[in-house]
């Protein structure tokens, strides 16, 4: 990615996906699972998409 300023900037991201939609008991499994996932991580960054629209790159980017 490129900053404000123009230098050139690399980034980990990790994207959480949890669809709104989903069953509550789904969403409680996958929030646990990658919550010790990330717990292994160190200097990502976290995104949490929550519908299509949330996945757009340039929001993604705007947020990390």
């Amino acid at each position: 990615m490129e900053t404000s300023s123009g230098a050139k900037n690399n980034k980990i991201v990790f994207i959480s996906w949890s669809d709104d939609n989903a069953p509550i008991k789904t969403k409680f499994l996958y929030s646990s699972s990658s919550n010790n996932f990330k717990k292994n991580l160190s200097g990502v960054k976290e995104y949490a998409a929550h519908s299509m629209a949330d996945l757009d790159l340039a929001e993604i980017k705007k947020s990390v």
